[in-house]
């Protein structure tokens, strides 16, 4: 496998943040076991040349993408994280570009459906939890219906 840069490797937290899932689930276990956060992120760097290959590929690809709201949080909130960067976000919602304002929605709508989607489709992901969700429009939460309903 080709060497990953540490770059590569640090820009690809997510990548290590889902124990139990995805092509990075061996390496984590087999280099990094009972590991969590930063300690099991600093464990990944420290084996990044021993990563498999299905790892390591997508290590790369996962560190090249940054969603379309890169270019925004770059410009308008460069170095902030967490709680900060949700609050700078929106204060230059108006200036966001349109892909980027579109998914600023989409989790805005996942936060107003949150108690609805527990309640009456736990469990339920993707197209059967949409589906759910649609079903019971007539109950949902005034929040929740207005984003459904966008």
């Amino acid at each position: 496998m080709n060497r990953l840069s540490l770059l590569t490797v640090l820009c690809a937290t997510a990548v290590f943040a889902a124990p139990g899932t995805g092509p990075c689930k061996a390496d984590r276990e087999k280099f990094c076991a009972g590991m969590k956060g930063k300690e099991m992120k600093a464990c990944m760097v420290s084996h990044a040349a021993e990563l498999s290959p299905e790892c390591g590929e997508f290590v790369k690809k996962q560190a090249g993408r940054g969603g379309p709201c890169k270019a925004d949080r770059e410009k308008f909130c460069p170095d902030m994280k967490g709680k900060a960067l949700k609050e700078c976000m929106a204060s230059h919602a108006a200036e966001l570009t349109p892909e980027c304002r579109e998914k600023a929605e989409k989790m805005a709508s996942r936060g107003a459906c949150k108690a609805d989607r527990e309640k009456f489709c736990a469990g339920m992901k993707g197209k059967e939890m949409k589906a759910c969700i649609k079903s019971h429009e007539a109950e949902l939460s005034e929040a929740c219906r207005a984003m459904v309903n966008k």
